[in-house]
């Protein structure tokens, strides 16, 4: 027969919640930042990759 050693502890966790929390650094929604910026310029270059085999890799 199995005997525990230990008793099981099966209360809950004690979690502290402050009702009150107030966030102060929240800075307030500005519809300016959601525009897009008119002097972007995409300099994103797409390359090709030749794609080679493993033997043409290993013996080049």
């Amino acid at each position: 027969m199995c005997v525990m050693h230990a008793p099981i502890n099966r209360q809950a966790p004690k979690v502290h919640r402050s009702e009150k929390k107030v966030i102060k650094d929240r800075t307030p929604f500005n519809k300016e930042l959601l525009k897009p910026d008119v002097d972007f310029v995409d300099e994103r270059r797409i390359e090709k990759v030749e794609d080679k085999g493993f033997f043409a890799k290993l013996f080049n």
